[in-house]
């Protein structure tokens, strides 16, 4: 990889929700939260976003050639179309998209999957746990509590 002077910084830790009682408003609060994190970053910073984002952009390129590759997985959602309409705002590529992925046909892949996919869940609950602790240390800060006043008032 060439060495280049791009600043690269971790902005925030966060997660789409998945529980379908609070998936509506939760949705549209993540997309607040990160569009306003992508927004304070400088233009010539360097900014990746991994995760899953519990959204599919499907393999039709149609006017957003620039953002993905075309090897979507499924067909589009409405979670994919904001998660397109957000790369193409900030100019941001869904990297994921452009690469063929690999199909499971044998029991060992599907083995070595499985195992795999355990690994990244205890990874991601661990994540999720670093985040809620944080937030909860952030709340018993003054501007932690300033915080919650301004989302009450939203």
């Amino acid at each position: 990889m060439k060495d280049t002077n791009e600043n690269m910084n971790m902005k925030a830790r966060a997660f789409p929700p998945s529980n379908a009682q609070f998936q509506r408003r939760g949705e549209d609060d993540f997309r607040a939260i990160l569009d306003n994190a992508v927004v304070e970053i400088p233009k010539d910073d360097l900014v990746i976003i991994g995760g899953d984002l519990n959204a599919h952009v499907g393999k039709a390129r149609d006017s957003y050639k620039r953002h993905n590759g075309g090897f979507g997985y499924g067909e589009r959602n409405d979670e994919g179309e904001h998660v397109l309409k957000f790369a193409h705002a900030f100019d941001i590529a869904l990297t994921n998209t452009y690469y063929r992925k690999k199909e499971c046909k044998n029991s060992d892949d599907k083995t070595n999957y499985k195992k795999s996919k355990r690994i990244a869940t205890k990874a991601v609950a661990r994540a999720k746990a670093m985040a809620y602790d944080d937030m909860y240390e952030e709340l018993h800060t003054k501007e932690g509590q300033n915080k919650i006043y301004r989302l009450a008032k939203q």
